[in-house]
């Protein structure tokens, strides 16, 4: 795949697939003589997978659930979805996992009225890896339906009484 210097100690892979799980052999060569040493122990890596973009929730939108929608990745083989009452990955819960694939997630768990920040992360069970946090979360509520209000017909209308009106 590729070759250093007699100083390099590290080479990047820029072919590799995100997600994917790659081996690696090492062996030294001498230009003068053009030798070849042993191959060395071999070692995995992967490609991390890059921060899912462009994640979106609805706000005031649903009485029903917040709505989480994110662009489709690549080498990813599912995502988990994320949320938190601040705007602060740190402290956030995992509360679904989708397929990949898929780029909308319902929370029909969200709490009405109640301010909630998102992230999704790309995940790879081959590799076991996984996308790091957007920098901000997204802005998500669960709108509150109005309360209905009913008006009952007027019964036992007395003259005089509270029901009447008064005098």
């Amino acid at each position: 795949l590729g070759a250093g210097g007699a100083e390099d100690v590290l080479w990047e892979d820029e072919s590799a697939s995100p997600g994917q799980l790659y081996w690696y052999w090492v062996r030294a060569s001498n230009d003068t003589s053009q030798g070849l040493g042993d191959w060395g122990t071999p070692d995995h890596g992967y490609r991390k997978l890059a921060i899912v973009d462009n994640v979106n929730a609805t706000s005031n939108t649903y009485d029903s659930m917040v709505q989480v929608t994110w662009a489709d990745g690549e080498g990813e083989t599912g995502y988990t979805i994320w949320r938190n009452t601040a705007n602060n990955s740190g402290s956030a819960t995992n509360i679904a996992t989708v397929t990949a694939e898929i780029v909308s997630y319902d929370d029909t768990d969200a709490t009405t009225s109640v301010s909630y920040w998102y992230w999704v992360r790309a995940t790879n069970e081959t590799s076991g890896g996984q996308s790091d946090f957007q920098a901000t979360g997204a802005y998500g509520r669960r709108i509150q339906t109005p309360p209905v209000v009913v008006t009952l017909g007027i019964s036992n209308n007395v003259a005089g009484s509270a029901l009447g009106g008064g005098n």
